[in-house]
């Protein structure tokens, strides 16, 4: 089988017969692997229908008009579509994947790398495709106890790591700053306290309520991006050493290093928490003491395999 995303087309097989054989290739891997600019491209076939095999037209216009009708915007019903529309559809996805297989053989037929890449994209590449679909489906078993009790303990480290930043010297003057600013700009917005009647309005009771929560809550959020640079460039004052996309100061870990002692306190924040969302994943996945992760046939700029959610 030729295929675009096998790792979908053979979960869905996987699951009607009971196995997927291994693809002789999938050209979603083949043009990840064979692009060169990641950041500019996308390597879902209506993409490729377009800007590589040039068609001045998908084949999702029909079906995107039926369910816009049916009011389904993730395409959830897709497979309800009447046989005039996904007929159609099905087989020009199907001709876009044959002839993007054999655009991209014939692009690696010009390299002395082509033959070498070939090799990798059947023998392992495919191959590890099959393998996972089949882990996906009959899962791994996990200690459930055992990870909810890891998962319990991490709560604890990040409160930890979080608080070891927040009352760092230089962070605490300033995120008791950034408090009192939401602080004022709540008072800000106090409603008047008495009615024209003389008794208390309320709009003020409600008012107060809250406001007794802002004032002994802390509202400097260490994972937000926006309050980070807020602190760290525009209070602190380091020097913008890396940039994101969008050429904004970036707080990302590739910054960590230029932020100094306060960028490995960051760094061991982020980690915990990473921990922490992958143990609650992998407790999110489980069915009958099992995980059952999805799979992903290019997962990284350079194509490698990976896995991610379940499966719908």
């Amino acid at each position: 089988m030729i295929a675009h995303n096998y790792a979908f087309d053979g979960s869905c097989l996987y699951r009607e017969l009971g196995y997927a054989k291994q693809p002789f290739a999938c050209t979603f891997g083949l043009f990840a692997q064979l692009a060169n600019d990641s950041k500019e491209i996308k390597w879902g076939l209506k993409y490729a229908m377009e800007n590589v095999l040039g068609w001045e037209e998908t084949n999702t216009a029909l079906l995107d008009e039926w369910l816009a009708k049916h009011h389904n915007k993730d395409k959830s019903m897709m497979s309800h579509a009447p046989f005039y529309i996904l007929g159609p559809y099905n087989a020009l996805d199907a001709g876009a994947t044959w002839q993007l297989y054999i655009y991209f053989r014939s692009i690696m037929a010009h390299f002395d790398w082509g033959p070498a890449l070939w090799s990798y994209h059947q023998q392992d590449h495919c191959l590890e495709i099959a393998l996972l679909i089949e882990q996906q489906h009959k899962g791994w078993y996990m200690d459930v106890e055992k990870m909810q009790a890891y998962h319990d303990s991490l709560e604890e480290r990040i409160k930890a790591a979080e608080r070891a930043f927040l009352i760092h010297p230089k962070i605490e003057p300033l995120v008791d700053e950034y408090n009192e600013q939401i602080l004022a700009e709540y008072r800000a917005k106090e409603p008047r306290h008495k009615t024209k009647k003389g008794a208390v309005s309320k709009n003020w009771i409600k008012w107060d309520a809250k406001y007794m929560s802002i004032l002994r809550a802390n509202h400097f959020n260490i994972g937000s991006p926006k309050q980070l640079t807020w602190l760290l460039y525009e209070k602190l004052g380091f020097p913008v050493l890396v940039k994101t996309d969008t050429d904004a100061p970036s707080v990302g870990k590739k910054a960590y290093p230029g932020f100094g002692e306060l960028g490995k306190l960051l760094k061991a924040y982020k980690l915990v928490i990473k921990e922490g969302q992958s143990t609650e994943a992998a407790l999110y996945l489980e069915r009958d003491g099992k995980v059952h992760p999805d799979v992903k046939s290019v997962s990284a700029v350079s194509g490698r395999l990976g896995s991610g959610k379940e499966e719908e």
